[in-house]
């Protein structure tokens, strides 16, 4: 029997809080063990969510920084109707994203979400404490999995904006944590804290996650930074 949506939170607080995003097989040209970008995340989703019995199906939504259409996420079928789940924005994007609900506003670990529903897509923003940037534009017509699938070996071939530097975020309890290069943030309670760490200290922040398999392929990048 298809759960109630509701329970679709616990899932994605457990991908967001247990596979960790990271950029580190497009700057080291290898495949780690856990984690990794957008169309990772929304592959290891989609598995969960139909050994779950859900159908689910991988789906492609517009980068707004880029106006690429490079992010991948999932779409569910539930209750007669198609809503959208992402835990690969590198944000704690941990809600549903029903186009037909009125639930627009959404705070995960301090950072605040916005959806603008319209009749072809949903917007997605996130406030950064000043405005409101757009992140990702999900369009809802309908889209065929295995032309995305196609794409999966060739997705560092296109337009990223996390190309040249290190992405590593995770949600740990209540908390938000995200490196940007060498500046760690940490989300929480509607507070953000910046903190500048060198490469040793990235290392050994992270060694204290329940990561310890990203811990050989950050080094290998690490290294030429120091």
């Amino acid at each position: 029997m298809i759960r109630p949506i509701n329970s679709l939170s616990d899932l994605l607080y457990d991908q967001l809080s247990s596979f960790p995003f990271h950029n580190l097989n497009l700057l080291n040209g290898t495949l780690s063990p856990i984690g990794g970008t957008c169309f990772d995340h929304a592959l290891k989703l989609k598995e969960l969510l139909e050994a779950k019995g859900f159908v689910a199906k991988l789906h492609e939504a517009e980068v707004c920084m880029t106006g690429e259409v490079t992010h991948r996420l999932v779409s569910v079928i539930i209750e007669d109707r198609i809503i959208y789940l992402d835990t690969g924005s590198g944000w704690p994007t941990g809600f549903i994203i029903d186009p037909k609900s009125s639930e627009l506003q959404h705070q995960t670990a301090g950072v605040n979400f916005q959806l603008i529903n319209n009749a072809d897509h949903v917007l997605v923003r996130r406030f950064d404490g000043a405005r409101w940037l757009d992140m990702n534009r999900i369009f809802l017509a309908k889209q065929d999995e295995d032309t995305i699938l196609d794409k999966f070996k060739e997705r560092y071939k296109q337009t990223l904006p996390f190309s040249s530097e290190l992405r590593l975020s995770w949600l740990e309890g209540e908390s938000f944590f995200r490196i940007a290069n060498d500046t760690l943030s940490i989300f929480g309670r509607g507070v953000e804290e910046r903190i500048t760490l060198t490469p040793i200290e990235i290392l050994k922040r992270v060694e204290k996650t329940l990561f310890s398999e990203l811990i050989p392929d950050l080094s290998r990048y690490l290294e030429r930074k120091i």
